[in-house]
């Protein structure tokens, strides 16, 4: 199996506690302390905002969503903060605390740790976000051989032509002696 890649699985959880939490904050809206449903919907749109641009992944292809290069540009421009995964752990981590004052809010507060624990673990699987428009250069020489493209074998018009025999067939087991058909009653 291959390794994986945690800041991707992080990421979704981020939007999905982010979906949750502004959903948990209206409702908490109608409850008597208010200013924690407030807190909710503030902080879900401040969370949708970081996490909606989709880092780089390390293989593969990174299909990007509508329209995130613009907020992809903010975030290389907080540089470290907005790039490393410690510090979106410990966001993650006071930003759920809140949460847990208000019944309807507790939900999110729980998804939002659980985010901040899979950014914890790709903080420490030394994963960074990395701007997909982005061209990173390969460090060693074993990356540099992996980021050249394969050079084409032939060109269309050097195609060879097919063969005209047919494959040689299988040897062919020796033929089963018959056997007479066996009584079924005795």
């Amino acid at each position: 199996m291959g390794k994986i890649e945690w800041c991707m699985w992080a990421n979704q959880q981020a939007l999905a506690s982010a979906t949750i939490m502004f959903i948990c904050g209206v409702i908490s809206t109608y409850y008597p302390k208010k200013e924690y449903g407030y807190y909710a919907i503030a902080a879900s749109v401040a969370i949708t905002l970081l996490e909606y641009p989709r880092g780089k992944r390390q293989r593969g292809t990174t299909p990007e969503r509508p329209y995130q290069q613009y907020l992809a540009k903010a975030i290389t421009a907080m540089r470290f903060v907005g790039r490393n995964y410690y510090v979106r752990f410990a966001l993650y981590v006071g930003l759920s605390i809140p949460c847990f004052f208000q019944m309807p809010t507790v939900l999110c507060g729980a998804y939002l740790d659980i985010t901040a624990l899979v950014y914890l673990r790709a903080g420490l699987a030394g994963e960074q976000w990395v701007d997909p428009r982005s061209t990173v250069k390969p460090k060693d020489k074993k990356e540099k051989e992996a980021v050249q493209r394969p050079k084409e074998s032939l060109p269309m018009t050097e195609i060879p032509a097919a063969p005209n025999r047919l494959p040689p067939k299988p040897n062919k087991p020796p033929p089963m002696p018959n056997k007479p058909p066996r009584d079924v009653n005795a």
